[in-house]
């Protein structure tokens, strides 16, 4: 059998400008390459129209671009967003036709589409399965169903998507039931985001005996990551120790309010914000950290926990979601979301307590490497092919 060609729609990816937007796609495309499929990218890189002026628009006027990432083929189109949700997914389904036509003129037809996202990629992929009988497989990565932040039209046109696909996907148990449960689709196979276990290691633990015992998170700074909660819990079990520090990584909205959170909680000399971080800053972070602190409010996976347990330090979740089925005994403690004593307990227990960092890499290694997903991913897109109903 010749080599299987993969088309990945996915609704967010890294660009120039936000080299992390969707940057485990990025990663789990890579992968598939080098398991020996032919890969392919189509990403209308839509921008907002709050940075529309003379000079953005000499730079990103509708143009299509070819690049050869890693041994993925990408191809984007510079756009414009539009505000209203009622036609952006006719939006997309106009710009991803447009690359679709280029792509296969100039690189051929694929097998199977993989679309990362129901909104609004996924309208793109019925599209392209109406018009040129191409099976498709939808993973679903967003938060918002879990969050109640869809709209009834943004439920129905993923519930469509779903209904259409060759074969679902989502990325923990959890995720899965309740997508089951909003969209009434039964049939959802369940395969774990991937990790690149080989950048994210650490030549060797930088953090010394005897410095400071350094909590570290890495998060947007927005309400769901309950960044607040752990100012709280931090400032219940260690305020005035100088012994212990908070590290946050990060930038958003929520920065200066959680700034002066840590001021008022009188730890704003033990805290510091670390802004924005690429990620060979992120790994230095985990590397020299003692342990990771994942305070979300809901999380279809955290796939920032497998990136720190890949370094081999232990973590500290809470219960939401996609965490449950990644953190256990051996690397770190689960709480309950939004409960600042059971995160300070949590926090001060782990203090006490000697992990191996040996064996919480190896955790992950054997499960959510390079060496294994793609696989999985391989098989989904074998049975999408055969199943091809249209």
């Amino acid at each position: 059998m010749r080599n299987l060609h993969v088309l990945l729609l996915p609704s967010w990816y890294p660009t120039r400008e936000l080299p992390l937007n969707g940057i485990f796609f990025k990663e789990q495309a890579e992968s598939l390459v080098q398991l020996g499929l032919k890969v392919g990218v189509l990403y209308p890189d839509l921008r907002s129209l709050r940075q529309l002026n003379t000079r953005s628009l000499r730079e990103n006027h509708y143009q299509i671009s070819r690049a050869e990432e890693n041994g993925v083929i990408v191809y984007r189109q510079a756009a414009w967003n539009i505000p209203a949700k009622l036609a952006k997914g006719r939006y997309q389904t106009f710009l991803t036709r447009q690359l679709y036509s280029r792509y296969v003129r100039e690189v051929g037809e694929p097998d199977v589409l993989h679309v990362h996202g129901a909104l609004w990629a996924g309208i793109a992929a019925m599209d392209l399965k109406r018009r040129y009988k191409l099976p498709y497989v939808i993973t679903e990565h967003s938060s918002a169903f879990a969050r109640g932040l869809l709209s009834r039209y943004e439920t129905h046109t993923a519930r469509a998507v779903f209904s259409h696909a060759a074969a679902s996907v989502a990325v923990s148990n959890a995720f899965a039931q309740l997508l089951r449960a909003q969209l009434g689709i039964e049939d959802i196979e369940v395969i774990p985001n991937m990790v690149d276990t080989d950048f994210f290691s650490c030549k060797e633990r930088t953090k010394k005996a005897e410095g400071p015992f350094i909590f570290l998170t890495v998060a947007f700074l927005t309400p769901n990551k309950g960044i607040d909660v752990l100012l709280k819990a931090f400032a219940a079990k260690f305020r005035g120790n100088p012994e212990v520090r908070l590290e946050i990584g990060g930038d958003g909205k929520q920065r200066a309010e959680l700034e002066r959170l840590s001021r008022h909680l009188g730890i704003s000399n033990q805290v510091t914000f670390l802004g924005k971080l690429n990620r060979f800053e992120v790994r230095e972070a985990m590397c020299r950290s003692s342990v990771f602190v994942l305070p979300s409010h809901y999380e279809t996976f955290g796939v920032v926990l497998i990136e720190a347990m890949s370094t081999g330090t232990p973590v500290i979740s809470t219960r939401s979601g996609g965490p449950e089925e990644i953190v256990n005994e051996d690397s770190g403690l689960l709480v309950e979301p939004n409960n600042v004593v059971a995160l300070s307990q949590a926090m001060r227990s782990v203090t006490q307590r000697k992990f191996d960092n040996k064996r919480i890499r190896e955790y992950v290694v054997s499960t959510y490497s390079k060496n294994v997903v793609p696989v999985r991913l391989l098989n989904i897109y074998l049975r999408a092919m055969e199943r091809n109903v249209v």
